[in-house]
C-alpha cells in the first residue's frame, strides 16, 4: 500500500501542474486575442432600449466611449448618474452604455439614469460580444475608441469623468 502512495502521490501532483499550466496558457492566449481583436474598434450588434436593431459606426469621425455595465452594480449606477449629469461634456462623443442583462432590465435603468439624453446609446448586445469580443470580466468596463477607431484606453471599474474627457477632446 505505501509503494502504491509513493507512486500514486507524485503522479497526481503532476497531473495538477500540468491542468493548471495548461489553463494558464489557455488564458494568456484568450487575453492575447482579445487584445488583438480590440486592438482597433470591432464591429458589433446590439439593440437599443428602442428595440431597435443595429451596429456600431466604425465610419463615425467621433471618439467613441464604450461602457459594460450591470444594472445592479453600484458602481455602474454612480458612473451613469455621473455622465448623465454631465452629458454635455461629452458631446463630441458616442456613448454607447452595453449590458447583456435582460431587455426589460436595461429598460428600466435607461430610464433611470438616461431619460434626458438622447445622445447616449444604451443596448442589450449578446454575451459574446462583451465576454468573447471585448474580454468583459467585471463591471463596470469601459473601453474608449479614437475618431480613427483605435484604442485609446481601457478603465475596469468606477472612471472620473475628467479621465474620460481628455479622451474626448483629443
Amino acid at each position: 500500500m505505501k509503494d502504491i502512495l509513493k507512486i500514486l502521490i507524485p503522479l497526481v501532483i503532476i497531473a495538477c501542474l500540468l491542468v493548471l499550466v495548461f489553463k494558464i496558457r489557455s488564458q494568456l492566449k484568450q487575453k492575447k486575442e482579445i487584445a488583438t481583436t480590440t486592438a482597433s474598434l470591432p464591429l458589433f450588434e446590439y439593440t437599443t432600449v428602442a428595440g431597435i436593431k443595429s451596429r456600431n459606426n466604425p465610419d463615425s469621425p467621433k471618439t467613441k466611449l464604450i461602457f459594460f455595465f450591470n444594472t445592479e452594480c453600484e458602481h455602474c449606477q454612480a458612473e451613469a448618474q455621473l455622465l448623465a449629469e454631465n452629458s454635455k461634456s461629452l458631446e463630441l462623443a458616442e456613448v454607447y452604455f452595453l449590458s447583456n442583462e435582460d431587455f426589460s432590465v436595461i429598460q428600466n435603468f435607461s430610464d433611470k439614469y438616461f431619460k434626458n439624453v438622447p445622445s447616449f446609446t444604451v443596448a442589450k448586445v449578446d454575451v459574446g460580444v462583451s465576454a468573447k469580443v471585448f474580454g468583459v470580466n467585471t463591471y463596470p468596463f469601459v473601453f474608449i475608441y479614437s475618431k480613427d477607431n483605435q484604442l485609446l484606453k481601457t478603465f475596469k471599474g468606477e472612471v472620473k469623468l475628467e479621465a474620460l474627457t481628455k479622451y474626448v477632446k483629443q
